[in-house]
């Protein structure tokens, strides 16, 4: 007998920013809306990070490493932070709170890949494509 358990492999997503900022901040809230329902998520504990790199690819990217490593190693989950953006260097006070019963995981991200990965300027700001391994 046959199961359809219709796994999922890959996640593709495409985010907005009308500038670099708030293309991060899109970045988290699309993280966090695959991985569970964010409007049950509340301010609970913050963290912060604090990433110094090249361009604005190694951000986005950095950025999304950042919060599958506190998923996996703290079992936190963000909310929304307080983003500061100064040439190559980000700082981002992020707030959330623990995974439970009450905010559960539905699909667990496991990587950001490379595969159509990109940021792109546009005449409106900023464009993200970004696919996530879960």
């Amino acid at each position: 007998m046959v199961k359809d358990n219709k796994n999922i492999a890959d996640i593709l997503v495409e985010v907005y920013g009308k500038n670099k900022t708030e293309l991060l901040k899109n970045v988290l809230q699309a993280f966090t809306s695959i991985i569970t329902e964010i409007g049950k998520v509340n301010r609970l504990t913050t963290e912060l990070i604090k990433l110094e790199e090249e361009n604005i690819e190694e951000m986005v990217f950095g950025f999304v490493d950042k919060l599958i490593y506190f998923k996996d190693t703290q079992g936190l989950i963000f909310k929304d932070g307080k983003f500061r953006l100064k040439d190559h260097c980000l700082e981002v006070r992020l707030f959330g709170q623990k995974i439970d019963e009450r905010v559960p995981v539905k699909i667990d991200i496991k990587a950001l890949t490379y595969h159509k990965f990109e940021v792109k300027k546009m005449k409106t700001g900023y464009k993200t494509i970004l696919v996530f391994d879960v």
